[in-house]
């Protein structure tokens, strides 16, 4: 079988294609990722909640 084929058969009949299983590293990383983020998140509506940032200027 040639590559082509191969693709061909892993083709969803809507045109997707299905993607590897992510490795263990990448999901630990992602995992990370969304924790940072969430913590940037929940800082800013801490700080804005308490007043330390102005969200409207009267």
């Amino acid at each position: 079988m040639s590559t082509q084929d191969d693709e061909e058969r892993l083709a969803k009949d809507d045109g997707h294609r299905y993607e590897a299983p992510e490795s263990r590293e990448e999901e630990e990383a992602k995992g990370i990722d969304f924790l940072v983020l969430g913590a940037v998140v929940l800082i800013i509506m801490v700080l804005g909640a308490t007043g330390a940032i102005p969200l409207y200027s009267y």
